[in-house]
């Protein structure tokens, strides 16, 4: 009875040690106000390390048994499969095109892998997971200008019902640095055309500077940043 008291205790411990790492985790994706925080870290934390405590010690009784023939690991190999369906829900495409949620459902990956070590009681190495995802995303959140993702933007034109017209708008845009991804144009009368276009801005360039610049251009009807 002693015996199970202290698998128990420690069991207990493991699964402590999971939810506080998830906590952390979740901490940092809540603070950035990501759609998996807190909660959803610590549980699938402490989640995975209970299911990767069952896969180590859930068997013992049954492999005792003579001729019984069991895969310890396959509980392990479910937890990484099964976390693809949770990891996936969070990723999404927006109305620009951009997609959103990897970091997040890569962080939900990562804190399946920390319960799991340290279900497995391999404490070091789950606090080391924790410690060295915290550090990569404080870092690699700060502006830094290499790491800076460039604005992109939406912009429509007035124009004329001649080709050349079209090109000298983009000729204008792509003196500022500012590149032309993609071009629409819609009849809006007999001779009058409205040309729609997406641009990616150059890194180093701020929405207040974008403003002043776009704004220079002739017929320009509207943007969007």
């Amino acid at each position: 009875m002693e015996k199970y008291v202290i698998n128990d205790s420690i069991f207990l411990f493991q699964l402590i040690c999971a939810g506080l790492c998830g906590t952390a985790l979740g901490v940092e994706r809540q603070s950035r106000m990501k759609s998996a925080g807190v909660r959803t870290h610590f549980i699938v934390s402490v989640a995975s390390a209970l299911m990767m405590i069952v896969s180590k010690y859930g068997f013992l009784d049954v492999i005792s048994i003579e001729g019984a023939s069991v895969d310890i690991s396959r509980v392990a190999a479910g937890i990484i499969s099964g976390i693809g369906i949770l990891g996936g829900g969070l990723i999404f495409i927006s109305k620009q095109g951009l997609v959103r949620g990897m970091t997040t459902a890569a962080g939900i990956w990562m804190t399946v892998g920390i319960g799991m070590a340290i279900g497995a009681r391999m404490y070091v190495l789950g606090f080391e997971g924790t410690i060295l995802i915290l550090l990569m995303q404080c870092l690699f959140h700060r502006k830094l200008e290499i790491l800076k993702d460039p604005l992109r933007a939406k912009v429509m034109f007035s124009i004329g019902d001649r080709k050349e017209d079209v090109e000298t708008v983009v000729h204008k845009l792509e003196a500022m640095g500012i590149e032309v991804s993609m071009i629409k144009v819609e009849r809006k009368g007999d001779k009058n055309f409205q040309m729609k276009c997406e641009t990616v801005l150059p890194r180093n360039m701020e929405r207040g500077n974008f403003t002043k610049r776009i704004v220079g251009i002739e017929n320009l009807l509207s943007y969007e940043v």
